[in-house]
């Protein structure tokens, strides 16, 4: 099931290959998870929180808020239900661009 979010045309070259960089990064945060290094998943979820309005997808910015959060009392399962909803919306969503 998609979500389709609309964006200014403004956003049409910044938003896909921010997407494309924050889906790459999935692995990478399930495989420090499963390291347990909150520390590192902590700098990645402060950039994802900082950036995704930025962008004009401030859900993104509210999941990455979330991860540090967690990461910060190294709550593994808030962490691990973080990444998966993030995993999920960059999965589901549609951008579309007006204007």
């Amino acid at each position: 099931m998609s979500k389709e979010i609309e964006l200014p045309v403004f956003y049409e070259d910044l938003t896909p290959p921010y997407i494309i960089k924050r889906k790459k990064e999935i692995d990478s945060l399930r495989e420090l998870l499963i390291a347990g290094d909150f520390s590192e998943i902590q700098k990645i979820a402060h950039k994802i929180a900082g950036s995704g309005g930025s962008y004009g997808l401030e859900e993104i910015s509210r999941i990455g808020k979330e991860m540090e959060v967690a990461s910060i009392s190294e709550d593994a399962l808030k962490v691990k239900n973080s990444l998966e909803e993030l995993s999920s919306f960059l999965n589901e969503i549609k951008v579309l661009f007006r204007g």
